[in-house]
């Protein structure tokens, strides 16, 4: 097996939404308790800690998502949360008449350890690390995304690891999964797909049940060697394996886990909605020629053993198709 491939951490993204849905429920308690006790005895100050609870709650419901507009909300939510920690704290600290009663971020959030001074800090920094680029100059971005290519051409050719597991629970939804089932005719089971008419037939696509793509093609796109920036694409499996035509023809048939998924025919391409998460450049190499013959925007599978798969499992190339 070549080139292992090393699973960026998301741990602290976890933590940092766990932090922040913990300061949501405590700021938001206090600012109830406190307005439904003795509003008039300030207002200010109450408000500013209500407000506070509904800026850690929107964090928490953003600072994950994997759609880049999202994310962009939980950077500029952590911005102003910042701004304001550090402005109540200065106005705390320099007149401490002005507020008649603590609020969260007196003192620099003194009264919660300065968590609430270091967390948005902390927050801006995993944000910018982990997205893709807000925006990238005209003609840059081709050349990074071909200038990737040579990584995406060493992923394992037999034996790779499944990166990222995602369900599509509605359009537009996704959800990251640990561990998750396949069955035929159902595809990933916490999935959509078996209710998902295609405009052809008006049915689910039986050659579509589950799409793969390269993690390494994923994470060239997206700009991000975070797990949770390549869900946006739409696929549920994103795996280090080389799953280019040459490798994995028609009929090809790969153990996932302990479940069997076999290669289709159908092509797996860009459309507009790859454009809108990973830009034109994007779109026009996953459908070029060359694109095409290495499958960088994935490809089409169905299940034809059922079983379960985890992140950090292996996938093997099972068989070829002769000729």
């Amino acid at each position: 097996m070549s080139e292992p491939a090393s699973r960026p951490r998301s741990g602290l993204g976890r933590l940092l939404r766990a932090t922040y849905a913990l300061l949501a429920l405590a700021a938001g308690a206090r600012a109830a308790v406190q307005i439904g006790a003795d509003f008039g005895r300030a207002p200010g100050a109450y408000l500013l800690t209500a407000c506070a609870a509904a800026v850690y709650a929107l964090i928490a419901a953003t600072i994950l998502s994997p759609g880049p507009a999202r994310r962009r909300i939980a950077l500029v939510a952590c911005s102003l949360e910042l701004a304001g920690v550090l402005g109540v704290g200065v106005a705390t600290s320099l007149w401490p008449g002005a507020f008649p009663d603590e609020t969260v971020w007196s003192g620099f959030g003194a009264g919660y350890g300065w968590v609430p001074l270091l967390l948005p800090a902390l927050g801006i920094a995993w944000l910018l690390r982990s997205s893709p680029p807000m925006s990238e100059p005209a003609g840059e971005t081709m050349e990074r995304l071909q200038a990737g290519l040579d990584r995406v051409l060493r992923a394992p050719a037999d034996d790779g690891r499944i990166e990222l597991i995602v369900a599509r629970p509605a359009e537009e939804e996704r959800v990251l999964l640990e561990r998750a089932s396949f069955e035929p005719g159902r595809g990933l089971t916490a999935d959509t797909w078996s209710v998902r008419p295609t405009r052809k037939t008006g049915a689910p696509n039986p050659d579509a049940e589950v799409t793969l793509m390269s993690s390494r093609a994923a994470a060239l796109v997206a700009g991000s060697a975070e797990p949770e920036s390549w869900a946006p694409a739409g696929d549920q499996l994103y795996a280090d394996l080389d799953i280019g035509v040459a490798n994995l023809p028609a009929g090809s048939r790969l153990a996932v886990g302990s479940a069997v998924l076999e290669v289709t025919a159908e092509p797996h391409l860009g459309c507009g909605k790859f454009i809108r998460r990973y830009g034109t450049d994007a779109m026009k190499l996953v459908n070029s020629e060359r694109g095409r013959e290495l499958r960088l925007r994935g490809v089409n599978l169905r299940v034809v053993e059922a079983g379960e798969a985890a992140v950090g499992d292996r996938i093997r190339r099972l068989e070829v198709p002769a000729g």
